[in-house]
């Protein structure tokens, strides 16, 4: 078997079925506060990379068990280490170790057993320290202080690659630390399948990308289309009223098309996880054209319910866009409000923005501003970004807090604004730009 078998290994309770949740991308394993959640060996084979991942349970006393090897005795009469004989018989078939430890927990003599239990039977480790997230940003005297200890006992222990990394908080392109470390450490063979098998995914990726970004930019044509004429006779030639109609209309518009495109690469992401064995051109091959692509994801039902969950969430906010300002190349109001400029207002998900009315008797046309399809354009790239980072691969469920935080990294890229106008821009422009927003969440979060 040429794909490289990855043992997770650690004390009970450090997170290792978490950790290996956060490798394989799915909800796989049980996990909870006790000691020993995990009780069998449980393997994770991750299409993407080619590789399989074993879930161990947690070491409880690896030192009366290095003695019995030690003493040549026979442990499996031992009950209180049954747990430890089953961890280290999964080690036997393995290509390299994932030694997970605990950043809140400073290192003892059980750990060193533990390391040199493993190394017994296999020698290709790399030290993962763990629930580090909210410690390390403290950095406090104890916690700096365990970070040296754990760091110098791998060290010691001969365990020359370790990395920080927290399963839970840290960003998930840092795992590809983890991935280049598991590289480093594989025998040449095994590295030369892993490697491959990390290009294909990487390709893969770029792929999903790539025809996200398609839907994103015919979103856009769409946006540069929309426009809404008000009838001021049917609003008293009140300026509020026309206003409200006209942002009630913008609304209604730009949740349309934001919708389709949500449906659309919502649908995307989950039929690429039914087909994760293939690679970038065999998804080419499934999806030859755009309209085979409509027609895939126009007949996943199972998006339903994921995409309901994205809606209520952004949705509602996309569409808010509406309800900023509208200013600027006002024609005058019939009646009583001949002559006045419309006074902008304040208000909706993303603060005071600039549409354009023009108005032509008592019939007022309103379209989007450069600035408004901006928003809607920064806010769908961080929707692509989680799907890609934390989607179908890992649940089919989205919580809402996952989708709010993708709304709150749009907040950090306001320092990325598009050159040119929204309505001139070529596609290769705007993939240009997106691949620049992609790459900042990716180095940031």
């Amino acid at each position: 078997m040429n794909k490289p078998r990855i043992m997770i290994m650690g004390h009970t309770s450090v997170g290792k079925t978490t950790m290996i949740r956060t490798l394989v991308k799915r909800p796989i394993g049980k996990i909870g506060s006790e000691a020993n959640v995990t009780k069998n060996i449980t393997e994770e084979y991750y299409e993407g990379l080619q590789a399989v991942f074993v879930d161990t349970p947690g070491f409880q006393n690896a030192g009366k068990l290095l003695l019995y090897y030690d003493l040549n005795g026979d442990p499996n009469k031992d009950d209180s280490i049954k747990y430890d004989i089953s961890a280290v018989e999964a080690l036997k078939d393995s290509d390299a170790v994932l030694y997970l430890a605990d950043l809140s927990v400073t290192p003892d003599s059980s750990h060193i057993d533990e390391i040199k239990l493993i190394k017994k039977f296999q020698p290709r480790i790399v030290g993962v320290l763990n629930k580090c997230g909210s410690l390390l940003k403290d950095k406090d005297e104890d916690t700096l202080q365990r970070q040296k200890s754990w760091k110098d006992a791998l060290e010691i222990n001969g365990i020359k690659h370790s990395i920080f990394f927290d399963a839970h908080f840290d960003k998930p392109s840092k795992i590809y630390n983890i991935y280049n470390s598991i590289q480093k450490v594989l025998s040449d063979k095994k590295s030369i399948s892993f490697r491959n098998g990390l290009k294909l995914f990487e390709e893969r990726q770029e792929k999903i990308r790539n025809l996200a970004f398609d839907f994103l930019y015919s979103m856009i044509e769409d946006l540069r289309q929309i426009s809404v004429t008000v009838n001021g006779s049917e609003h008293d030639y009140i300026k509020e009223k026309v206003l409200k109609a006209i942002q009630e209309e913008l609304g209604i518009a730009i949740k349309g098309v934001t919708v389709k495109f949500l449906e659309h690469v919502s649908s995307l992401y989950m039929f690429v996880s039914e087909h994760p064995l293939d690679t970038a051109d065999e998804i080419d091959h499934l999806l030859e054209t755009k309209t085979r692509l409509l027609q895939v994801v126009k007949s996943n039902v199972n998006t339903a319910g994921i995409l309901g969950t994205i809606t209520a969430v952004i949705g509602a906010a996309i569409g808010a866009i509406a309800a900023g300002s509208i200013s600027g190349g006002l024609g005058a109001l019939s009646g009583a409000l001949v002559g006045s400029q419309w006074g902008s207002i304040s208000g909706g998900a993303f603060g005071v923005f600039a549409g354009t009315v023009i108005s032509v008797g008592d019939v007022h046309t309103a379209k989007l501003s450069d600035n408004q399809i901006q928003k809607v354009f920064h806010r769908c790239v961080s929707v692509i970004w989680g799907l890609s980072n934390h989607g179908y691969g890992k649940t089919d469920h989205i919580s809402v807090e996952q989708i709010q935080k993708w709304g709150e990294y749009i907040a950090d890229i306001k320092q990325f604004e598009m050159k040119e106008s929204w309505f001139l821009v070529s596609k290769n422009g705007l993939f240009q730009y997106f691949n620049e927003l992609i790459s900042f969440f990716e180095n940031k979060y």
